[in-house]
C-alpha cells in the first residue's frame, strides 16, 4: 500500500481514546507512559501511520528503535500491516552499527574494524595477562562490568574510583577489576576488533566529531521514535541527542515500573525527567490495561503500591477471572510438584499458553524434575521451538516484553526475591519491579509460590516481604 493512500481514520479504528492521544498530538516532544499491556506499541505505530497519513512524518525519514531484535521485527510487521514497509524499525546496535559501517570509510578511509560478538575468550586472556585465577564466573562477572562501565562512560583507569560510587559489587576489588577491564582492551585492541559497546561508542565519535557526518544522519532520519524508553543506557542517550537536530521530533515511549535492568547500565530518570530535558515536551499516559483480569491487575497494583514501584495505576478492560493465589511447600521439590499440578489442572488450556518464571536459572532444575514426572512438556528460554507445545521455563528478566494465560512466578521468598546481593534501596526496589513485571505477564491465571526451605536439612526461610501485608 502506497503511503500516501493511508486514510487517517481508518488508522484511529479501533484505538481508545488514550491511545487516538498518542496517535494524534504532535508539534512537540512527546513522552507516552504506557503500563503494562496497555497497547504501547499498537499505539506508536499506529501514531507513525497517523503522522504519515496526515504529512506529519515522511515514511522514509522515520527511525524507530527498540533493544532487541525481536521488538524491531515486530515494529515492522505492525509497520508493514498499516501499509508503511519502508519506515526503519531497528535496534539502538543495528542502527548503530549500519551508520558507522557507512560512515568510517570516509572519515577514516579504512573500514569499521570487526566486531567480536563473543569476546569471553579476550575477558580469559585479559585477566592471564593480569596473572588472576579465572572461572567461569569471574569471566562472566568481568564482561558485565566491562559492558556497565562503557555505558556510563567510565575508563579502565576511572573504573577504581566510580565503580563502588555508583554500588557496583564484585568479587574481584575495583583496583583489580580496574587493570583487568584494561587489560581486556589491550587485548581486544592488539587483534584489531571492536566488542558490542564500541559499536555504539563508533557511531557517537562519529557524529560528534564530523558535523557533516551528524547533518547526513539527522537528514536522513528527521522523526524519531524510542520504545521501551525506561531502558535506555547513559551512551544510548548520548547517541540519541546525537541523532536528533536542533529541533527535536522525538517520542518516546515507556514504563518506570519496567526498568529492571539498571545492573546493565539502564535507567528511567531520562523517561522520568522527559520535560526537564525537552521544556516544550508532552506527557500522555496508557493505563487502560487489555491484557490481565481484574484480579490479577488489582494484585499488580497492590504489589506496587505496597512496595514503593512507581507504577502507573492501571483499569483492566478484560472480563473477571480466578483470584491470584499464593501458596508456600516444605522445600523446593514440594513447590516444584505443586507448581505442576496447577498447571495440570488448567487444562485444557494449551502448554504453550503457559509459564513458570523465577529469579535464576539455578532454580530450574526442581521445575524441569516435577514437570517430568507429570508428563508435562516443557522447554528452558522463550525461543519457542515451531510446532512444540511446552511450558515455557525462563527468567523473570527473560519474560519482560511476553505474556502468557497462565503465569506461575516460584520461589518469592526472602534469599529468592529479592535476591542476596540487593543491599540499599535502590536495588531492592529494582528486585519489587522485576516481581511486578513477571506478575503483569499473566492473562487469566497468576499463582505465587515458595519454599519453607531448600530441602530437609536447610534453613527455613520466609516469605519475600513484597508479598507481605497483601
Amino acid at each position: 500500500m502506497n503511503a500516501m493512500l493511508i486514510d487517517p481514520d481508518s488508522v484511529l479504528l479501533g484505538l481508545d481514546e488514550r491511545q487516538k492521544d498518542v496517535a494524534t498530538t504532535f508539534g512537540a516532544p512527546l513522552a507516552v507512559l504506557a503500563g503494562a499491556g496497555t497497547g504501547k506499541t499498537r499505539a506508536i505505530t499506529h501514531r507513525i501511520a497517523y503522522g504519515v497519513a496526515v504529512g506529519e512524518y515522511l515514511a522514509p525519514k522515520v527511525l524507530a528503535v527498540t533493544f532487541t531484535n525481536k521488538a524491531a521485527a515486530e515494529l515492522r510487521g505492525r509497520l508493514q500491516q498499516l501499509g508503511l514497509p519502508r519506515v526503519a524499525a531497528r535496534t539502538f546496535h543495528s542502527a548503530a552499527l549500519a551508520q558507522a559501517r557507512f560512515f568510517w570509510p570516509q572519515v577514516y578511509d579504512a573500514q569499521l574494524p570487526q566486531v567480536r560478538a563473543d569476546r569471553a575468550a579476550l575477558v580469559e586472556e585479559g585477566l592471564a595477562r593480569l596473572g588472576v585465577k579465572r572461572d567461569g564466573a569471574l569471566v562472566q562477572e568481568l564482561d558485565q562490568e566491562i559492558s556497565w562501565a562503557k555505558v556510563n562512560n567510565v575508563s579502565p583507569q576511572d573504573y577504581a574510583e566510580l565503580a563502588p560510587k555508583a554500588g557496583r559489587d564484585t568479587t574481584l576489588d575495583p583496583d583489580l577489576m580496574g587493570k583487568a577491564y584494561a587489560r581486556y582492551e589491550q587485548v581486544k585492541n592488539g587483534l584489531g576488533v571492536i566488542d558490542f559497546e564500541d559499536i555504539e561508542l563508533c557511531c557517537c565519535a562519529l557524529l560528534a566529531e564530523n558535523p557533516q557526518v551528524a547533518d547526513e544522519v539527522r537528514g536522513t532520519y528527521r522523526h524519531l521514535l524510542v520504545d521501551e524508553y525506561q531502558d535506555v543506557n547513559p551512551l544510548q542517550r548520548t547517541l540519541l541527542r546525537l541523532w536528533l537536530g536542533a529541533e527535536p521530533d522525538i517520542t518516546v515511549v515507556g514504563d518506570p515500573a519496567q526498568t529492571i535492568h539498571s545492573f546493565a547500565g539502564a535507567t528511567s530518570r531520562y523517561l522520568e525527567d522527559f520535560t526537564d530535558e525537552f521544556p516544550s515536551g508532552q506527557v500522555l499516559r496508557l493505563t487502560d490495561n487489555y491484557r490481565s483480569t481484574p484480579e490479577i491487575i488489582a494484585f499488580a497494583n497492590r504489589v506496587a503500591k505496597n512496595n514503593g514501584v512507581k507504577a502507573l495505576a492501571l483499569r483492566a478492560k478484560a472480563a473477571p477471572g480466578d483470584e491470584p493465589r499464593i501458596i508456600s511447600a516444605p522445600d523446593e521439590l514440594g513447590e516444584a510438584r505443586a507448581v505442576a499440578a496447577w498447571l495440570d489442572s488448567l487444562r485444557p488450556l494449551p502448554w504453550s499458553d503457559m509459564a513458570v518464571l523465577y529469579r535464576t536459572h539455578a532454580q530450574a532444575e526442581s521445575f524441569l524434575a516435577a514437570l517430568k514426572e507429570k508428563d508435562i512438556p516443557c522447554q528452558l528460554g522463550v525461543d519457542r521451538p515451531t510446532g512444540t507445545p511446552a511450558v515455557t521455563l525462563t527468567t523473570l528478566h527473560a519474560s519482560k516484553g511476553l505474556e502468557w494465560e497462565a503465569v506461575a512466578v516460584a520461589g518469592v521468598s526472602e534469599g529468592s526475591i529479592p535476591y542476596p546481593t540487593a543491599q540499599g534501596q535502590a536495588q531492592l526496589e529494582e528486585e519489587a519491579r522485576l516481581l511486578y513485571v513477571g506478575i503483569t505477564r499473566a492473562r487469566s491465571h497468576l499463582l505465587l509460590s515458595w519454599a519453607e526451605r531448600r530441602n530437609q536439612r536447610s534453613a527455613r526461610r520466609e516469605v519475600s516481604r513484597f508479598l507481605r501485608g497483601l
